[in-house]
């Protein structure tokens, strides 16, 4: 697999053992951003190949927002939206055959199975 994937989770705990686990598989160019505002400058400034992002953040501003973010300006990126929580809003946004969706708690191999199911092989 190849690209750069930007992991965005208010946990920091999370992100960094999501980005551990993505490394086991050869992903090892991660970025690290803890809310949608530190995001949105990294989606614009480096060329991504994923973006794996929390829904719920604390400031209220959330992943569907990120998500429309990416469509609008790097509409090649997909991206796995994570969250504990199912709503109407989550089943609108993966319609969209670039939004999956990834229900937390995850294990590390239903991780790497969503990215890999993404990401092609090198």
């Amino acid at each position: 697999m190849a690209g750069r994937v930007l992991i965005v989770d208010d946990e920091p705990d999370l992100a960094v053992s999501c980005a551990r686990f993505l490394k086991q598989i050869g992903l090892v160019d991660s970025r690290l951003a803890f809310s949608v505002e530190e995001a949105i400058p990294l989606v614009r400034s480096h060329g991504l190949a994923l973006v794996l992002t929390d829904v719920i953040f604390p400031n209220g501003r959330n992943g569907f927002e990120l998500a429309e973010y990416v469509r609008r300006h790097s509409p090649s990126v997909p991206v796995v939206l994570m969250s504990g929580y199912h709503s109407p809003e989550m089943d609108a946004q993966t319609r969209d055959a670039r939004v999956r969706f990834l229900r937390k708690p995850f294990s590390r191999e239903q991780l790497i199975s969503t990215v890999q199911s993404i990401l092609p092989r090198r």
